[in-house]
């Protein structure tokens, strides 16, 4: 629900309204329900929009995200007691919010069907990052990365690894099952070749992204080899991801991971809520959704159930010697560079660093050369006193340029 969410800062508990609208504080919409009111004010924009004119809409959802100490979770009471089977009550509360999240797409799809503007429309969803699963967070969501290792913020899979869709009328192979190696930098150049331009010519060189739009419009192979995950000077870690073009295909993706954020005390596994009293994925609640009966009126047949179950079984990352009781989180990075092949080990649970020296000293130059452009972290020491909401009509503000 959209309040003044309480922060501890230093001891101290602080609190202010810190939804605006352009510049302004919504004060208006206290107590209302911010996945509803996102998913409402898209759809505004959505029928306002002119049919012929190009349209891009960002919409960035604050559910599932964790609010604040003492009420981390909130859902309508309504669909948390719809849920009833899911044991858990945190988890309960989650997974309404995700429904709800569900109900959002399913009113976007709908909205764009009723203007007509549906089959000329590309719609990419994805998430940021993976769920801050361990229990122990500053702001828990009981949301679950398993069998990958790791959580929000670190380098694990379970961190920077995130499912996405997307989905356009006119890809030549639908559905599918991607395992194209794309980084989020990708989509500017992406969507840019998709509306219609030339990223070659249009865009500055030495953009991060690379434009993929007919690797996935044609599913042909990918065109980025590598992905710098992050360089912290101050954590002293870092990570990359790099496929090499060799024969074997289960020898292609490696992983460096130099150093563990947090000291290496949220590197295992966690939230396996996998369980033989979960109830069967229900196809029909697919089927009858928002979203599946507006993509029928442009496509019949769409996907079918048998299509469905054999595609969540491809999506399906199965590690059986990923235990969440694994609580001494080996292999440890925080000594020496950890080497991992994802194609055979994508829950990062052996160390083949050893046995692989030429390939770590390959990943570990790269690095060095990432190293030499970093802009270093500026430490900008926390001023309550100028910024407490309480000196902004209890709103936060601007308070330093």
């Amino acid at each position: 629900m959209i309040n003044s969410p309480i922060f501890q800062v230093d001891g101290n508990l602080i609190t202010g309204f810190d939804l605006y609208k352009n510049e302004t504080p919504a004060w208006e919409n206290v107590g209302r329900y911010a996945t509803e009111l996102y998913s409402g004010e898209a759809v505004k924009l959505i029928k306002e929009h002119p049919t012929g004119e190009p349209m891009f809409l960002y919409m960035a959802h604050t559910g599932v995200h964790a609010a604040h100490r003492g009420r981390f979770l909130e859902a309508p009471q309504g669909r948390v007691n719809s849920l009833k089977y899911i044991i858990e009550p945190n988890r309960r509360t989650y997974a309404a919010m995700v429904s709800k999240l569900d109900d959002s797409v399913g009113e976007l799809v709908d909205a764009l069907r009723e203007r007509d503007m549906l089959s000329n429309t590309i719609i990419l969803f994805m998430s940021d990052n993976g769920a801050p699963a361990n229990l122990d967070a500053l702001y828990p969501n009981w949301g679950s990365n398993f069998p990958l290792r790791g959580v929000k913020g670190t380098l694990w899979e379970g961190g920077v690894r995130s499912p996405s869709f997307i989905w356009y009328s006119q890809f030549q192979t639908n559905p599918r099952v991607s395992d194209q190696f794309i980084h989020i930098t990708d989509w500017l150049p992406t969507l840019y070749t998709a509306a219609g331009g030339d990223s070659n010519t249009d865009l500055p060189v030495d953009l991060d992204g690379i434009d993929q739009w007919n690797s996935i419009l044609w599913n042909l192979a990918s065109r980025r080899f590598q992905a710098l995950l992050n360089i912290d000077e101050r954590e002293r870690s870092a990570g990359i991801i790099t496929k090499f073009d060799t024969p074997d295909p289960t020898r292609r993706t490696w992983k460096l991971v130099v150093g563990s954020f947090g000291r290496g005390n949220v590197d295992g596994f966690y939230n396996d809520v996998r369980s033989p009293l979960n109830p069967l994925y229900d196809y029909n609640r697919v089927i009858n959704c928002k979203a599946y009966r507006a993509l029928t009126t442009l496509f019949e047949p769409t996907t079918k159930e048998y299509k469905m179950a054999d595609m969540r079984r491809q999506a399906t990352i199965d590690c059986r010697d990923a235990s969440p009781l694994d609580r001494n989180f080996e292999p440890k990075c925080t000594e020496t560079p950890c080497l991992f092949n994802l194609d055979r080990d994508p829950c990062e649970k052996f160390d083949l660093a050893p046995n692989n020296t030429a390939i770590v000293a390959r990943l570990y130059n790269t690095l060095k050369v990432f190293r030499r452009s970093l802009v270093p972290q500026i430490h900008q020491p926390l001023d309550l006193p100028a910024a407490n909401p309480a000196r902004f009509n209890n709103t936060w503000s601007t308070w330093s340029f």
